[in-house]
């Protein structure tokens, strides 16, 4: 249902505990903030949002957010 990618994108916004409506929220609300250059990431972001929308609470209980790319920390 949701790619590595899409499921990185909805942990870096989810916060600890994902809720489902307030991840959409936070989404809609970082969408105006992408330039031009940063097209990829707007599509991104509103293929997640339709995708969240269509879904309901317990659909969205059962995504695995442990497969989301973590960043790696950069050694010193």
């Amino acid at each position: 249902m949701f790619t590595v990618e899409e499921i990185s994108l909805m942990k870096m916004y989810s916060g600890l505990q994902p809720n489902h409506h307030a991840l959409i929220s936070s989404l809609k609300n970082v969408m105006p903030q992408f330039t031009d250059e940063e097209q990829e990431m707007k599509d991104l972001t509103g293929g997640v949002i339709r995708k969240l929308t269509a879904m309901n609470d317990k659909t969205f209980s059962g995504i695995n957010f442990s497969i989301a790319l973590d960043e790696e920390v950069p050694e010193e």
